[in-house]
Formats: C-alpha cells, structure tokens, sequence
C-alpha cells in the first residue's frame, strides 16, 4: 500500500509543480489517480498469483494468492479508488478465491459487494453485472433456464432502451450491453429478445453503414450461450441464423460470406454451413474492396474451401486425392503436399470418431503417398552382469567401446514445422537449428544390471571448451519412456549439463498395477564432459518399475529421445512431441534366470522396508493407524486387515540374505508387487468393506 501512496504523492505533486505561480494548483484527477493506482496494485497482485498458477501442471500451494487477494481486499477499504476499479478489485478477490481453493461462495459473495457496498450510477452497473455474469459463467451451468426464473434485477427494461438507442458508443460496447441483456433475459433465445437486439444493431448501421457491430454482438451472445449451454442445441442455432441472416447484407462481401461464417460455428448447422459454402465460393469477389477488407475475406473464403473439402472427403473417402487437389487449387497453393497433408489427417481423426475404420484406412493411404509411414526402430537393452557403477567405468569399459550403438539421426518434425515452433515457444524447449555443416550423431547405449536399467547418451559437440568454461550449455534432451506396450509414459526434461538433475514433468497416468504409482522422481542422470562431448547416463531404478521388469509379459519397453540441436534429431522418428505411435521398441535380452533373481532379490528387500514402513507406529504407517481405537476402525482391521498382514508376514519372514535363487522366484511370485502396494491394496480393501457396509439392502 506504500507504494499506491507514493503513486498518489507523485501524481499530486506533479500537479502542484506543472501549476502557474499565480493561480491555485489544479487539483488531481480522482479518475486518473484510481486509474493509476490500480494498474500498480494490479502488477503487484499479478505477479503473486503467477508464483501459485496452477496452469498445465498442478500446484497445490496457495500462499502467494493468499497474499495477492489480502492485497486485494485491503485496498477496497482505500478512498484512492472509484467504484470502477473497485468492481475490477473485487473480480480479481473471485480469481484469487476460484485460483486457490475453488471456494465458489466466497467468489460470488466478491462480485455481489459492488451490489451491497457501493453507490453505483448505470455505468458502473454494467460493469459490475458483466463481472457478475462472467463468474456465474465459470461456475455455473444452467441450460434449462427459463424466463419465469429471471433474476429481479435493479437494470430496466427501460434502461437497455436508452442504451440500445446511443448514437456514439466506446468500441466494443454494444457488445457488451447485448451480453448483459441476454443475462438480463435469463439466457432465453426467443424471437422478442432477438428482434430488440436485431432493432439496435439496424438503428447502428442507418447510423453508420461501415459499422462492425454484427460481428461484434455476435460474439457476445454465442458466449453468453455457450456459458449458458445452448450453443449445441438446434433451436438456439437456428435462431440465431435467422437473426444472422436478416443482417447478414450489411457485413462486407457476399451475404452467404456472413452467413456460413455464423453458420459454421453451430455443428448442428452443419448441412446449412455446406450450402453457405458452395455459395460463398461461387460468388465473385466484391468489387473495389478496399486493401485492408482483402485479407478478412480471403480468410474467410480459404475457411469455406476447406470445410466443403473435409465435408467431401468425409462423404466419399475414395475421392479424397482428387477433392483435396481441387482445394488446393481454390486456395492457391496448388501441389503444396503439406496443407494436403493436414486435411487427410483431420478428416481421418472424424472418421475414427465416427468409428469408421475402413474409410479411416482409405484416408490414410493417401495419407501415406505423402507422408510415408515409417518402420519402428528398434534397440537393445541387454543385462550386463556386474557392470561398472560409474560413467566413467562405463565409458572405459572394453564393452561399451566394442558394442553396436543406435543413433539419434532422424529428422524431428518433418513437415509439421508448425508444431516444432509453437509447442517450443510454449514449453520452453531450447533448439539451434541446422546450418548446413556435418555432424556427428548422438549415440544411444542401453544395458540393464541389477540396480536397474540404464540409458547412455553420448553427444559430439564443436563447442566443448565454451562449455567446459560456462560460456556455452550442451543441448538438451526431452524423453519419453512407456515400460510396457500398454503402460503410461514418462516424460523427462534432460539439461545435459554436469551436476544437472533430471527434470520430470510429468507422467501419463490411468489405472495399472502401479497403483497410480508416479516412478519419475527416483529416475536420475549423471553427465561427465569429454574432450569432443559430452556423456550422460539415465538410470531407471527397478524399484520405480517393478511392475514393469523383463518377462514374457513385459519382453519390450517403448523410449523416444529427442535431441534439442540443428532442429532436433530424434531416435524412433517422432514427427511430434509425445507422439506414442513413433516411440523405439527397447527390447530386453540376455535376461536369464540368475538375472532375474538378482533384480527381484533386490526388489524384495526393497519391498520388505515399504510394507514395515506401512505396519511400523513409529512412522504412523498407513497400516498401522487403522488399529488405532479413535482414529482407525478396529472392525475393518481385525477383519480385513489383519488377515493381509499376516498373509504377507509369512513371506517377508524368509526375505533373508540366505535366500537361494529359487525361494527368490517363488517368494517374489507370491507377495513382490503386493509389498510395494501394499498402501493401494489396504485403501481398495477399504473402499470395499465400506460399500459392503453401508450399500446393503
């Protein structure tokens, strides 16, 4: 707050200074101090919020959004500001309320403040009941909404009269004034409602023929009706092309150029939308269209081509070459494979969710012709007795330098280049791009031993003393790896650097064996820096995966490794980021049966600490509380888990050093996947007993 009453200092003493010796000093601008004080706070509160915002990946810390909305409502109790910014405030208390813990109460009771606490002149009621609609938008859906239940309202009938009526407006404001009017209406799409919009917008344009209020209002109604549910429903559609359609001669161009632009929107429109099309590309172009209005209505005539184009292929799959030939002569971009290219694949993927299978296969053929399908690569990841512990052992190691690596060496992206450029800028993924000199492959080298499978990656850079002095960074790696045919995937961000740690994003999750169990955060690199690269070892512990070992139920696991240099040079051939179809088959081999004890005995001594962990009172074990006289329940324990415990006990009392390979089989058979389930299976066993318990007839 110090810093709004700088602001406010500043601004009165700017005035005081810029007055004549003579006169009195100009007093502030009330306006224009609020207006200033609130875009500070704004940037204040912004930035905190931006600490917390959950975005892509879940956040669950809200401390710092916490802060920004105690900002936020303090600042309401300040005179600096008029009652247009303090609506603005009290949205802002909504989103910190929503942001942090979907408190839904308490953001409404934020926007109804203006409404109980503040003196509001009709302007400021439109502002405040956009606000109001805005949130209940987020929050609420309603598609049975019907007129009897229209809110009382203070904002008349009368009033909307006024404003429909203005002359002059504020871009954007007649949009705005229909949004609260369809709010004002309770979201009912009947004639009346329509017809007094429809009166507005002609009076507009006798007022001014070049106005662009149609789209304008358009798009506040189709976002007061998708907020409300109505936009999928055939009455609203049709309507609403009615209303289009009756004005659609004063929208510049052909008046089938207006109504297939609204009728394309509504899917159930969608045989109208075809005709509009047909329409729209038959008709000449206007004449002495202004520069300016020329790119609009190419656009928008592209858009037609192409939605007559996919409506075709979808119709009649076997013609799919030569209608897409015929778009892309009225397109102009004739021959261009790309944009060929791109039809067959959304055509493809309606005709999937259409269940289609045998016109999906057709599309793809052509498909084909373009972009030739390519064979799964495939690697080896083979068991390595006694291997060294160490890149560096490994690196000097007589059987690294002896043994067949994979490469790196596929083009990433191929003709999606579009994708490459916008999903890097949105990630932050770093790339240098091709300049054309030769270079040398990143070698890919897998072997598993008995901490767990590991992954080499040796690169070959030009720039190694820039690196090794901090003046220059090696390119990093993004990565994928799915350990099963059907099995979720890992995603891991690998900054090649030494003494880097191993960023995992995310993980694909759905139900397994794994309990929903997220493997990534034990996965770890090490990097080392050589003379003409640099070496990194990815180590995947079995203790991660261990529902995932090598068997004849898992013989494979399925990687990608893209490579952020010249572009990106990738491993399978992945033509996107997390493309699953593209990933390498890493198949196991050499596992034998000495092998296999030695991963699952160092499993079962893993395992063994989990499950006492569970029973342990010390540590509160997950386990262990149900016991408890107040805080578990007795019942569901002595019959239900008590007899798992024991169950699971009479195995984990021969986990011992002596063990032979056998008894490792066999104890690992019986009870290695439950030991490190044994929280998931104890929460399944409740779920259960309460269903049987409180469910019955």
């Amino acid at each position: 707050m110090k810093n709004l009453l700088f602001v406010l200092s500043l601004v009165t003493a700017a005035a005081v200074i810029a007055a004549p010796a003579d006169k009195a000093a100009k007093p502030a601008n009330p306006s224009k101090v609020s207006q200033e004080a609130w875009k500070t706070l704004k940037k204040e509160t912004d930035a905190l919020i931006k600490k917390n915002f959950k975005g892509g990946f879940a956040d669950y810390w809200h401390n710092d959004i916490d802060a920004a909305r105690a900002k936020l409502e303090e600042a309401l109790t300040k005179d600096v500001y008029l009652n247009k910014e303090k609506i603005e405030i009290c949205s802002e208390i909504a989103r910190c309320h929503l942001e942090a813990t979907r408190d839904i109460a308490a953001a409404l009771e934020a926007v109804e403040y203006p409404f109980k606490k503040l003196q509001l002149c009709d302007a400021d009621k439109v502002l405040a009941e956009t606000s109001r609609a805005n949130l209940k938008s987020l929050v609420d859906f309603n598609p049975k909404a019907k007129v009897a239940d229209k809110p009382k309202n203070k904002i008349t009938a009368e009033y909307f009269d006024a404003e429909f009526k203005k002359a002059k407006a504020p871009r954007g404001y007649h949009g705005r004034l229909v949004r609260e009017y369809v709010a004002y209406c309770n979201a009912t799409y009947g004639k009346d409602m329509f017809d007094k919009i429809g009166e507005m917008i002609d009076n507009q344009y006798k007022m001014n023929p070049k106005s662009d209020i149609l789209n304008d209002v358009y798009r506040y109604i189709s976002t007061s009706f998708r907020a409300e549910g109505y936009m999928a429903t055939a009455e609203c559609a049709e309507e609403l092309l009615k209303f289009v359609e009756k004005r659609a001669k004063n929208v510049p161009g052909p008046s089938a150029r207006a109504k297939f632009t609204y009728a394309a929107k509504f899917p159930v429109l969608s045989e109208k939308a075809y005709a509009y099309a047909k329409e729209f590309l038959a008709a000449k172009a206007p004449e002495g269209m202004k520069e300016s209005d020329k790119k609009g209505y190419i656009k928008d005539r592209n858009a037609a081509a192409l939605f007559v184009a996919e409506a075709d292929m979808f119709a009649n799959p076997a013609k799919a070459e030569q209608i897409g030939n015929k778009y892309l002569e009225t397109i102009e971009k004739k021959g261009d494979k790309i944009e060929l290219a791109k039809v067959y694949e959304k055509v493809a993927k309606k005709l999937v969710a259409k269940g289609d299978e045998k016109s999906t296969k057709t599309i793809l053929a052509f498909h084909a012709k373009i972009v030739p399908l390519r064979e799964q690569v495939k690697c080896e990841c083979f068991w390595w007795n006694d291997a060294p512990r160490t890149l560096t052992g490994v690196l000097d190691s007589e059987r690294y330098q002896k043994a067949k690596k994979s490469l790196l060496s596929v083009k990433y992206g191929e003709n999606l280049k579009f994708l490459i450029e916008t999903d890097a800028a949105i990630t932050g993924r770093e790339m240098t791009f091709d300049d054309g000199s030769k270079f040398r492959p990143t070698e890919f080298f897998s072997y598993a031993d008995e901490v767990g499978v590991r992954i080499m990656l040796r690169m070959f850079l030009d720039n190694m003393d820039d690196i090794k002095m901090g003046l220059a960074n090696p390119p990093g790696f993004e990565s994928y790896v799915a350990t099963g045919i059907d099995n979720p995937y890992h995603c891991l961000m690998i900054d090649a650097r030494e003494g880097a740690k191993l960023s995992a994003t995310f993980t694909t999750q759905y139900d397994n064996i794994t309990g929903h169990r997220t493997a990534k955060t034990n996965f770890r690199q090490e990097s080392v820096y050589l003379d003409d690269g640099v070496a990194l070892l990815l180590t995947m512990p079995w203790e991660s995966v261990f529902a995932s070992i090598p068997s004849e139920k898992t013989p494979a696991w399925y990687v990608e490794f893209i490579h952020w240099m010249r572009g990106g040079y990738t491993l399978g051939g992945s033509p996107s980021v997390h493309n699953r179809s593209s990933f390498a088959e890493l198949k196991f081999t050499n596992f034998n049966k000495e092998a296999d004890a030695k991963i699952k005995r160092r499993l079962l001594f893993a395992g063994k600490k989990i499950f006492g962990a569970s029973c342990s009172p010390r540590g509160n074990g997950y386990i262990e509380k149900w016991q408890d006289p107040e805080l578990g329940d007795q019942e569901f324990y002595l019959k239900k888990v008590k007899p798992f415990v024991s169950s699971i006990n009479a195995y984990t009392a021969r986990i011992k050093k002596t063990m032979t390979d056998d008894e490792v089989i066999e104890i690992y058979a019986a009870v290695g996947e439950k030991l490190f389930n044994v929280d998931f299976i104890v929460e399944q066993m409740r779920r259960q007993w309460l269903d049987e318990k409180f469910t019955k007839e």
